[in-house]
Parts: C-alpha cells; sequence; structure tokens
C-alpha cells in the first residue's frame, strides 16, 4: 500500500513538474509573442514616421549606432553650410542689383526731373542753381554740352579753356570731314547698289547753260509719268468759281499740259465746280490759245462736277490737284490752293513714294541718258557742221 502511494506521489510529482515546465514554455512564448506584436506596430508607426530605417537596425550595437548617427549629423551640418553658403551669395548679389538699380534711377532723375542745386548767387547769398539771374549757371541742353571739353569751358571760362574747345572742334570737324568723304567715295564707286531706296544719286557735273538738269528733269518726268500710267492712276484739277484765281492757275496747267503732253496714255482731268466756272475757262482759254507762246498741242479733259461732288470728294481748297487711283477708286488731293508747276509735280512724285510704287534709285543720275546733251556740246565746242556731226556721231543728216 505504501508502494502505491509512494508511485502515486511520484507520478503527481512529476505531473506537477511538466505542467510547471510547460506553463512556464507557454509564458515565455506568449511573451515573445507579444513582443513581436509590439515590435510590429512600433515599427509600423516609426515607417509612417520616417524613422523605420532607424528602428530597422535597433539591433545594432551602441558603437555603430552612434558613428551612424555622427555620419548623419555631419550631412546635416554640411547641408546646412550650403543653404547658407546660397543665401549669402544671394544677398551679395541682390545688394550689387539694388545698388546699380539706385544709379540708373539717379541717372534718369538727373536727366529728367533734375533736382535744383544749391549754388551761391551773384549776391553771395545760397539760391537754386538758375532760379532767377542772380543764381544763373550755364546749362547744357545738348549731349555735347555735356563734354568734359564743354562742362569745362561753361564752369570755367577763360581764354584756355575756350581754346581747348576750339581745338577740339578742329579735330572733331576734320574727323567728321574725313568719314563724310568716305561716304561719297563709297557712293561714287558702288553707285545706285549701295543705296537702292533713299537719296536719288547724282553726280557732280553741271553745265553752265543748266542743260543737264534741264535733260536730268525730262528723265524724272518720264520716269514718274511711267508710274502713273503702269499703276492706272490719272490726275484731276479742281478748278471753283474764282474766275481771276482760275486764270492765274491756268498758265500753270499751260505749262503742266505742254510738260506732260507727250506722255499721251496719262489720264489728266480738270473739273469745274460750276457751270460759269467752266464758261470763263473756255473763254479763256480761246483767247490764250491765239498767242503762241501760251498755245498748247493737246488740251486736259474737262468735266462739270455736280453740285455734291466737291463736298463728297473732300475738295475745300481752290484750285486743288489729286490723284485717282482708278483701279481702287481711291482720290487723295496732294495739293491744295495756289502751286507753283514744280511744286505739282513734287507733289506727285511724293504721292508715288508714300504708296511704295518709286525708289529714289530709279531717279539716278547714273540712269539719265545724256549723250544728246555731249553731242550739243561737242559742236559747239569744235564748230562742228551738220555733216561734220553726223560723220562723227554716226548719224543722218536732213536733207
Amino acid at each position: 500500500m505504501k508502494i502505491k502511494l509512494s508511485i502515486i506521489a511520484s507520478s503527481l510529482l512529476l505531473i506537477t513538474t511538466c505542467i510547471f515546465a510547460e506553463s512556464t514554455n507557454v509564458a515565455h512564448d506568449k511573451s515573445k509573442a507579444n513582443n513581436e506584436v509590439d515590435n510590429r506596430e512600433k515599427y509600423s508607426e516609426n515607417i509612417q514616421q520616417g524613422w523605420g530605417m532607424y528602428y530597422e537596425n535597433n539591433e545594432t550595437n551602441p558603437q555603430e549606432q552612434s558613428q551612424q548617427n555622427n555620419e548623419m549629423e555631419q550631412q546635416v551640418s554640411d547641408s546646412n553650410k550650403t543653404v547658407i553658403q546660397l543665401l549669402s551669395e544671394l544677398l551679395k548679389t541682390n545688394k550689387e542689383i539694388l545698388k546699380t538699380d539706385k544709379e540708373i534711377l539717379q541717372v534718369l532723375k538727373n536727366e529728367f526731373d533734375p533736382t535744383p542745386k544749391t549754388i551761391i548767387g551773384a549776391d553771395g547769398t545760397e539760391c537754386k542753381e538758375n532760379e532767377s539771374a542772380n543764381c544763373y549757371s550755364m546749362p547744357t541742353f545738348t549731349k555735347e554740352a555735356k563734354l568734359p571739353v564743354y562742362k569745362n569751358f561753361f564752369a570755367n571760362p577763360s581764354i584756355q579753356s575756350a581754346a581747348e574747345v576750339v581745338m577740339w572742334e578742329d579735330k572733331h570737324i576734320w574727323e567728321v570731314r574725313q568719314r563724310g568723304q568716305l561716304q561719297q567715295q563709297a557712293l561714287i564707286q558702288f553707285g545706285d547698289s549701295l543705296r537702292p531706296n533713299n537719296g536719288s544719286n547724282s553726280v557732280e557735273y553741271r553745265d553752265p547753260v543748266g542743260a543737264y538738269d534741264k535733260m536730268r528733269q525730262l528723265a524724272y518726268d518720264k520716269v514718274m509719268m511711267d508710274k502713273y500710267y503702269q499703276n492706272k492712276l490719272s490726275i484731276h484739277f479742281y478748278l471753283g468759281d474764282d474766275f481771276a484765281e482760275n486764270t492765274i492757275f491756268a498758265t500753270r496747267l499751260v505749262e503742266l499740259q505742254r510738260d506732260f503732253e507727250v506722255y499721251a496714255d496719262v489720264s489728266f482731268k480738270i473739273i469745274f465746280k460750276s457751270q460759269t466756272a467752266y464758261d470763263n475757262y473756255v473763254n479763256l482759254f480761246k483767247v490764250l490759245n491765239d498767242r503762241s507762246g501760251l498755245a498748247v498741242k493737246k488740251h486736259f479733259k474737262i468735266e462739270i462736277a455736280k453740285p455734291k461732288d466737291f463736298a463728297d470728294r473732300g475738295i475745300y481748297g481752290y484750285p486743288s490737284v489729286a490723284v485717282h487711283d482708278t483701279v481702287n477708286n481711291t482720290l487723295q488731293i496732294i495739293v491744295s490752293s495756289m502751286a507753283s508747276t514744280e511744286t505739282i509735280k513734287k507733289m506727285m512724285l511724293k504721292y508715288l513714294y508714300t504708296k511704295q510704287l518709286l525708289k529714289d534709285s530709279e531717279l539716278s543720275d547714273y540712269k539719265i541718258n545724256t549723250k544728246e546733251i555731249h553731242k550739243d556740246q561737242a559742236t559747239k565746242m569744235f564748230g562742228l557742221s551738220e555733216e561734220e556731226r553726223a560723220r562723227l556721231f554716226n548719224e543722218k543728216t536732213i536733207k
């Protein structure tokens, strides 16, 4: 019986020991599991905060962790130094820009809104510069007057400072002349190709009796009238009811008719404001045609305007000259009131310029035919007979 009790007691002790050991293992495993859960939650939380990379290495030893911390601190320190250096450079640049802006502002203010200087006037008292005769100071109105040589002369007028100005001007004028002469030589050497748009290139030749100028004017007229014909432009002369005014202007019309009658293809028209003005003008030309000096080969076309035509066409001054663009049906007044023949021709020419129908190079002296002028001069100079002239210049003689 005792043996059975001993066996039972031993069995109970063994079972108790196994249960305790198992309980201990379970408790350890449970604690380990809890730690793993806590660690996972902390890892997840630190990942969201950006510190997961440091949390993952929580098993590193203190020395490695300290080294990593030092390296991180060094990187942050280096970044801060770079940022501070960039900000310092930016501040320096901004200060330089601000200084330049202030200088520009001062220049603009001195140029467009200068602050009057305080000077000592003639009476010995302080006053604002040029606010009165007492406070007179030589002003600088032009850019040249601001040059040091002039500023010194204005501030300290004397024989010596005046001499410096004269010597400087002599040098300056000489340099300008040199450049002007070079430009003239360039125009002579390269001709119309150098300046195809602006300025009609002219030669130096002029004859004593003006024959060359007359030939040149004829060439100008031909170029101009060719342009009017090519672009279907006609010339209108508007005359009012003032018979005396129309009589004076009639001489201009005669001159224009003579100059342009060789260009029969260009349309010219005289438009009268009323029947009375027309009748008076016709009677006038009947008288003028009896005088050979005022006779013309071909008269301009004549028209009597309707009552509102002058107002509708913008004709308010008499006599008026207008250019009629028959293609676009537009009318532009180029002369209003009494004008000379030369003025009318110039305005006809300017109309072509403004419409970009003509360039100066087309009126160049290099394009003018001076052959006949030179033939006449040679004939007179050497006293050539008609036969000699014809033989010399290969001309046919008139029998």
